[in-house]
C-alpha cells in the first residue's frame, strides 16, 4: 500500500539540503529501532525493522520530500493491512504516522519510493529498554600502560535496563543506515548483565550506535541511540585508557554473560538460641567463564502492601560457598561477602543467611538490635504494622549475575510470619540500635 506525501512539515525534523537532523524525541518511553534520512531517486529502498517479543506498540513516523511512497511491510513480506482494527494513522503537510498496538514479532520493513529526501524513525514500546548512552574518559590507573589495541581508544557505555535480552552486538551506522563498522564491547561486569562499554570506532564520517541481537523467546531485536557522534579522530587519544583487569574486549554477537543457578532451597533461619529470626537460602551455582563474579541473593515480599517501607526485605548477614573460591580443595566452607573469582564449569554450593532489614547482627558478639532509626516519623506506623504483622508471606528470589536475576520467577516454597522474627528477635534481647 504507497502513500503519496508532498512538502514539507518540521516537527522533531530539521532538514538541511535533504538530511534529517533530529531534534527531541516525541515520546521518552519509545526506543529507536531506525532512524534513517537521506534520499530515494527511482530505485525503492528498503530498511529492516526487527520487532521483538512484548513490544506494546510499534510505530513509524515518516517526512518525505517530493513524489514519493512509503510501505509498510508486515513479518510476512508483504505490505501491511494499514485499516487493520490495531492501527492509527495521522497525516498532516507531508508527515506520516502510523502505529500499530500489539504488533506481531518478527521482520517488519519500511519500503520508500519514488524521488525525493526523507527522514524516518521507527519506535517500539517494549520491556527491552536500552538507554543512557554516555562517553567516558576513564582514567589510567597508577603505573600502568595502554594494553593491547584498546589501550588509548575512545569509549561509551550504555545501560540495558532489562532482562528478555539473550545476546547482542553493537554496530556504527551512518545517516543513511548502512553498517560502518562493528564495534569492540564488554560487559563492564560479570555479575551485572546490565552495562556495557564499547569503543568508539574512527568511519571517517558522522555515526549513531546500534545494538541488536536475540530476546530470550530466540525474536530478533535492535535499537538505535538519537545521539549522532562526529568522525572519530584515528589516532589514540591521551588519558583514554581501557581498564585491563575487566572482562576481555569482544566483537559480533555475543551471549550476555550470566551464571547458571542448579539447584536452590531455602528454610527458616534458627538462632543458636533455636528461634526463627529469617531465613536460609542454599543453592549452586555454575560460571559459564573464568571470572570475578558477586552471585548475592536478594529477596522481596511476593506482594509488598502499598506504602511498603522495606523493613521486610532481607540482608545477609553470614555467606559461605564451597569449595573456595581460590580454587583446590577446602578443608571448611570459605565465609565471604562480596565479589571472589570463580573458576568455569566447576560447581559451588552457597549457603546465605539473611534476616529482615530492620535487624543488625553483631558477629562478634553474636547479638541482634532493632535498626528503627531509619524509618522515621512519616512511615513508623506503618513500620510497626509490617514487623508485627501474622500475615503469612512468601519471598521473591533474585541472585545477581545469574539466571535467577528476575528472568526465572523464584518463590519461596515456605510462607513466613514477620511478626514471628519480631518476637524472636525480642527472645534473643535484641533493643534498639545505638
Amino acid at each position: 500500500m504507497g502513500i503519496k506525501f508532498r512538502g514539507w512539515l518540521l516537527l522533531g525534523v530539521v532538514f538541511f539540503s535533504g538530511v534529517g537532523v533530529w531534534g527531541a524525541q516525541e515520546d521518552p518511553n519509545a526506543q529507536h529501532i531506525l532512524l534513517v534520512s537521506g534520499a530515494v531517486a527511482g530505485e525503492p529502498r528498503e530498511f529492516d525493522v526487527p520487532v521483538e517479543s512484548k513490544v506494546i506498540r510499534l510505530q513509524f513516523t515518516v517526512q518525505l520530500d517530493g513524489e514519493t511512497t512509503m510501505t509498510v511491510l508486515g513479518p510476512s513480506g508483504r505490505p501491511f493491512d494499514l485499516s487493520a482494527p490495531n492501527v492509527s494513522r495521522s497525516e498532516a503537510a507531508g508527515r506520516r504516522v502510523v502505529a500499530v498496538y500489539d504488533p506481531m514479532p518478527g521482520r517488519w520493513r519500511l519500503r520508500l519510493a519514488g524521488t525525493g529526501g526523507f527522514a524516518a524513525s521507527v519506535t517500539v514500546q517494549s520491556e527491552i529498554y536500552l538507554c543512557c548512552l554516555q562517553p567516558v574518559a576513564p582514567a589510567r590507573p597508577a603505573g600502568r600502560a595502554p594494553q593491547g589495541e584498546e589501550g588509548g581508544a575512545p569509549m561509551a557505555q550504555v545501560s540495558l535496563p532489562g532482562y528478555d535480552i539473550e545476546t547482542i552486538d553493537f554496530k556504527a551506522v551512518g545517516e543513511d543506515g548502512t553498517v560502518l563498522d562493528s564495534l569492540r564491547f564488554r560487559q563492564n561486569d560479570l555479575s551485572n548483565s546490565y552495562t556495557f562499554t564499547f569503543l568508539l570506532p574512527a568511519p571517517g564520517r558522522p555515526f549513531r550506535v546500534m545494538a541488536r541481537g536475540q530476546d530470550a523467546t530466540g525474536r530478533d531485536y535492535q535499537r538505535v541511540w538519537p545521539r549522532l557522534f562526529p568522525p572519530q579522530p584515528a589516532e589514540p587519544i591521551a588519558g583514554h585508557v581501557v581498564d585491563s583487569g575487566g572482562p576481555p574486549f569482544v566483537q559480533g554477537e555475543n551471549r550476555i554473560v550470566r551464571a547458571e543457578v542448579l539447584r536452590l532451597a531455602e528454610e527458616p533461619l534458627l538462632s543458636e538460641g533455636g528461634n526463627a529470626v529469617g531465613i536460609r537460602i542454599k543453592y549452586e551455582v555454575r560460571f559459564p567463564r573464568d571470572g570475578v563474579y558477586a552471585p548475592t541473593p536478594q529477596l522481596f515480599p511476593e506482594r509488598p502492601a502499598a506504602g511498603y517501607t522495606g523493613a521486610l526485605a532481607m540482608r545477609p548477614i553470614r555467606s559461605q560457598v564451597e569449595p573456595s573460591p581460590a580454587g583446590g580443595p577446602a578443608t571448611r566452607p570459605l565465609q565471604y561477602f562480596g565479589r571472589a573469582g570463580y573458576r568455569r564449569d566447576q560447581v559451588y554450593r552457597f549457603t546465605v543467611d539473611l534476616v529482615p532489614n530492620y535487624l543488625l547482627f553483631n558477629e562478634a558478639q553474636r547479638t541482634f538490635c532493632f535498626a528503627t532509626k531509619a524509618y522515621g516519623q512519616a512511615s513508623r506506623e506503618r513500620f510497626e504494622q509490617e514487623i508485627k504483622s501474622e500475615a503469612r508471606v512468601r519471598y521473591r528470589i533474585s541472585i545477581t549475575g545469574t539466571d535467577y536475576d528476575n528472568r526465572k520467577q523464584a518463590v519461596t516454597e515456605n510462607s513466613y510470619v514477620p511478626y514471628t522474627w519480631y518476637a524472636s528477635a525480642l527472645k534473643e534481647g535484641a533493643r534498639e540500635c545505638e
